[in-house]
């Protein structure tokens, strides 16, 4: 009777796996893209919110994903029975690496840290001035127009 209800369990959780969504996040830079390999063929793969992330599909396995602007969407991707295979966050945000090189190299003395939230970027750290730190936010100003994101400034001025 034990080893019964071992296997009944066994068997209801294997179940339960083998049809379960998978369930994730993808994060993308604005201009970016992810390959998403699916755990098994899609019939059908759609995203919520078009204007933040797109998609490409090019075979059923496989799904490109791009950032389009900043902000979150969800991808979902059915089998051919409508089942669920896959739902995933999207996250998109800016390219703060690139911008912080950008910054490193007009202000050599600047510690200016940036953190993707959604929709927009935290900028915080330390300048020398407040030139400097004016600098800092036209930077991210005009880097985040392009994109559709807002701008949180923390930047402290030493001294």
């Amino acid at each position: 009777m034990m080893k019964l209800s071992r296997a009944i369990i066994a068997f209801t959780f294997l179940a339960l796996m083998i049809s379960a969504p998978s369930a994730m996040a993808i994060e993308v830079g604005v201009g970016k893209g992810e390959i998403v390999k699916l755990p098994r063929p899609a019939a059908h793969v759609f995203i919520a919110d078009p204007d933040i992330a797109d998609i490409d599909v090019r075979s059923p396995n496989y799904i490109y994903v791009y950032g389009v602007k900043s902000g979150e969407t969800t991808l979902h991707a059915l089998d051919v029975n409508n089942n669920t295979i896959m739902q995933a966050d999207i996250i998109v945000s800016a390219n703060t690496a690139y911008i912080g090189k950008i910054i490193k190299g007009l202000i050599p003395t600047s510690n200016v840290k940036f953190e993707s939230i959604s929709g927009g970027v935290i900028v915080s750290g330390e300048v020398d001035t407040p030139e400097d730190s004016e600098k800092v936010h036209q930077i991210l100003t005009s880097a985040l127009i392009t994109t559709g994101g807002k701008l949180v400034d923390m930047i402290k001025i030493r001294g």
